[in-house]
């Protein structure tokens, strides 16, 4: 790398060999910001990507908790629950996950409703 690229020896420049020094350094300072961009773009579409698989993690965990807490609450089994509405439990289906019914209200203290 010639020394006045570094800022070194430019005062023996010329007025000609300034401009061209400057126009150098202004030309490789756009490649270095137009490469800076192109990565912060990329951590910025990483992230935005790990950032939908975390939050469909969270609901897949979130789903599968509410179905543990609906299966185990104090109705003591799913067939009660299960007669009291007259549903089938799909727990892979996270659109309708099962409600508790009017029925097992009272004996199920604390529960927490998806659709609510």
């Amino acid at each position: 790398m010639p020394r006045h690229l570094v800022g070194d020896s430019v005062g023996n420049l010329s007025l000609k060999e300034l401009k061209q020094l400057e126009s150098r350094l202004e030309k490789d300072i756009s490649k270095i910001r137009a490469r800076k961009s192109e990565l912060l773009a990329a951590e910025i579409n990483y992230m935005a990507k790990r950032e939908t698989e975390l939050q469909n993690d969270h609901m897949n965990l979130r789903t599968k908790s509410q179905a543990n807490v609906w299966l185990t609450s104090t109705c003591r089994t799913q067939e009660h629950a299960l007669q009291a509405t007259d549903q089938k439990i799909n727990l892979q289906d996270t659109k309708n996950m099962p409600y508790r019914p009017l029925k097992c209200q009272s004996c199920c203290p604390g529960f927490f409703c998806p659709d609510h």
